[in-house]
């Protein structure tokens, strides 16, 4: 590999079984989202580049950030995720050109796997270790 990529993995859930162990907090986030013009895909690009929210705004008094309800969202996401499953739930964004690797757009990620922990035991048919190469 060159110096300007870099090899990534993860262990990756696809997001209907996100939404299968926390039907509530999902649906709370993505309305949220769709209320102020913005979307899952938007969330996870601007959490992967910064690590940070979307700098949401309320529509009607600009000064106000909406910044702290929808990373209240968030950590209710993925609390709720924790307890019931014992794995860490992450979110990301690829949006690298020509992928052979499946690899695009939002992806849901997971955390305390390997080694095979008893709650990755429980639920390795629903997890799917993926690599990919990205360039910076």
């Amino acid at each position: 590999m060159s110096m300007s990529h870099y090899a990534c993995h993860g262990d990756i859930v696809e997001e209907n079984f996100v939404k299968e162990i926390c039907p509530d907090e999902f649906n709370k986030l993505q309305e949220f989202l769709k209320n102020h013009n913005s979307d899952i895909g938007e969330f996870a690009h601007s959490n992967q580049l910064a690590g940070e929210f979307l700098d949401l705004y309320d529509d009607d008094n600009p000064d106000i950030s909406l910044d702290k309800e929808c990373e209240k969202l968030w950590e209710e996401l993925k609390g709720t995720f924790e307890r019931e499953t014992g794995l860490t739930l992450d979110i990301g964004y690829f949006d690298g050109e020509n992928r052979l690797d499946g690899m695009m757009g939002v992806y849901w990620s997971v955390k305390n796997v390997y080694i095979l922990t008893e709650a990755g035991r429980k639920y390795s048919d629903r997890i799917t270790r993926k690599s990919w190469c990205a360039c910076g």
